[in-house]
């Protein structure tokens, strides 16, 4: 029954996994239609200001002592923070080929 992460822990890197999979997919939800790629950072300086915002927002609690007892949360590892935010990268690939995947389908229609 020992294994795995304490409760605690898990909720903090699942916490950081949850938030780093929405600033992922936040630039995704710009356009349906359109890729990601292809829709400048330009055309909404708004939410990639708010974004970077709140991931700072995010670390900051992670290391003020009073955030940790507030929001039981704690910092994480360099290595913890670049495994998660590989994993949450993935939202992108997806969300690609989903619209890849309509896109085609809706000019075969």
């Amino acid at each position: 029954m020992g294994e795995g992460y304490e409760v605690n822990w898990a909720r903090n890197l699942l916490l950081l996994l949850m938030v780093l999979f929405e600033n992922f997919h936040v630039f995704n939800c710009r356009s349906e239609y359109r890729s990601a790629f292809q829709v400048p950072l330009r055309n909404n300086y708004f939410l990639a200001i708010g974004v970077v915002m709140m991931q700072g927002l995010h670390i900051f609690a992670m290391h003020i002592p009073f955030m940790h007892e507030l929001l039981s949360i704690n910092p994480v590892s360099f290595e913890s923070w670049l495994i998660f935010f590989m994993i949450a990268g993935i939202i992108i690939v997806v969300m690609e080929i989903f619209k890849r995947i309509r896109s085609a389908r809706e000019n075969n229609t």
